[in-house]
């Protein structure tokens, strides 16, 4: 069970492993790759990674990739330190000491200027969340109705146990959708039952401000125990060891074992539990490492008030960073966020930009979400009807959230002005609600505008 455990959670990090974070950085330092190594120097020094700051003063102090300037490398130098410590107090002061009168000068005014962006003041306005034991709105909402799946008898003939990490949108009228599968462990045995278990979920419909709200990207865990088959004290301690293992290497800067502790910490029960804030000072460390599962939680975090007070405009801007690394998560949320920014006049055109990424990566939701946005605006630029069906055809019979599938391919075939197909297809979308007793009203209302072949405008 723990070599599968190691697996699983080493194939959910590998699309990242290599990418442009604090490692690949570093590995193209000792290569000799200077200018590959500054540009993401660069960019982590920007979000506040100390290392990287350091780094780029190194670099500065030797005249690596780029012309030596110990004023520049002292002002580096002078930002990493900041957080305390030792090594980089030392190095900035002997530099400091190194430098002629008017140097020194130098130094410290061009310090000053990276502090104003890249100073620890600079990011806590900017980008750092405001660590916070009391949790938001968002994350006390009550479960109506959660019956637990039935246990697969493929399963329980072979004694097998695991976990379904599941993430779906809590609607504002309480129950479940766009649901997407991110660890299954085993691989596959316990997927359809968590999804059909899932659509029938219900929760006290969630509100901000007195106001009913969707709340995306919700994650649960599943775990799937056969009775009396609780972990042998054999393997807990193996799993402890193992997690130890992570936790040295997360303490050593790695970003992706930062996110991967405070996940495991959070998602295993036999790990103990960890709070949202003590989580979110894991994901800030792999954050500003550049690891876009992270910046992704963190700004799941700011947005819905996580261990740290509610921050929409933090939120949207690590959203962005992880979506521009290709983490189809980060896209979709973005998109659908953007969606919601009433006070920029060209959300639409950025939410469809964001949603085209995601569905580029054969992302469902966001081709199913896409799909919708390009067949039922009013601002007839953002509708391209072909575009909404050639999306929407490959994963609809498919998708586990069939109510939404059926409503969002009716609504694509009466913005073709095929509204015998979308009579067709409200029909069965409303048919799926009624089973899993979801408020129909809208969809109703839909039905009778394709009854009177008209498509539906938002």
């Amino acid at each position: 069970m723990i070599k599968r455990l190691l697996t699983v959670l080493l194939v959910c990090l590998a699309p990242f492993q290599a990418g442009a974070n604090f490692n690949e950085a570093m590995k193209y330092y000792e290569q000799e790759k200077y200018a590959e190594a500054k540009v993401i120097f660069d960019r982590l020094a920007q979000l506040g990674q100390h290392d990287s700051q350091f780094n780029i003063g190194v670099m500065y102090y030797h005249g690596q990739g780029l012309e030596k300037n110990l004023v520049e490398a002292y002002a580096w130098f002078c930002l990493a330190a900041e957080h305390g410590d030792p090594k980089s107090l030392k190095i900035r002061d002997l530099t400091f000491k190194s430098l002629s009168i008017g140097q020194q000068t130098q130094a410290l005014e061009r310090c000053e200027t990276l502090r104003e962006s890249y100073g620890l003041n600079a990011l806590n306005m900017s980008l750092l969340p405001e660590l916070s034991k009391i949790n938001g709105p968002y994350c006390n909402i009550e479960v109506k109705d959660k019956t637990l799946p039935r246990y697969p008898k493929y399963a329980l003939k072979r004694g097998l146990q695991g976990w379904i990490d599941i993430e779906f949108t809590i609607t504002k009228d309480g129950y479940t959708k766009d649901f997407v599968i991110l660890e299954s462990v085993p691989q596959g045995v316990f997927d359809e039952a968590t999804l059909k278990a899932a659509a029938g979920f219900k929760y006290i419909p969630p509100t901000l401000n007195n106001r009913p709200v969707d709340v995306f990207g919700n994650r649960n865990r599943i775990n799937y125990r056969i009775e009396g088959g609780e972990l042998s004290e054999k393997v807990k301690k193996e799993l402890q060891q193992y997690l130890e293992e992570i936790l040295a290497k997360a303490n050593a800067g790695d970003p992706g074992y930062q996110y991967l502790y405070a996940y495991l910490r959070g998602a295993h029960p036999d790990l103990g539990d960890i709070s949202f804030s003590e989580a979110n000072d894991w994901y800030l460390k792999a954050a500003k490492g550049g690891y876009p599962p992270a910046q992704y939680r963190l700004a799941y975090s700011l947005l819905y008030g996580q261990g740290c007070e509610i921050d929409n405009k933090k939120a949207i801007e690590w959203l962005t960073l992880a979506a521009k690394a290709d983490y189809p998560h980060a896209q979709l949320l973005l998109g659908r966020v953007l969606l919601r920014v009433d006070d920029d006049k060209d959300r639409l055109e950025k939410a469809v930009f964001w949603l085209d990424k995601a569905a580029g990566r054969d992302f469902a939701p966001a081709k199913i979400e896409l799909a919708w946005l390009l067949s039922t605006q009013s601002d007839a630029r953002y509708r391209d009807a072909d575009r909404a069906l050639a999306l929407i055809e490959p994963v609809y019979k498919d998708y586990p959230d069939q109510p939404t599938a059926f409503d969002t391919l009716a609504a694509v075939y009466a913005n073709l002005g095929d509204f015998k197909a979308a009579v067709k297809f409200e029909k069965k979308a409303i048919k799926a609600a009624k089973k899993l007793e979801w408020n129909i009203e809208p969809m109703q209302r839909r039905l009778v505008m394709y009854e009177k072949q008209e498509p539906w405008r938002e």
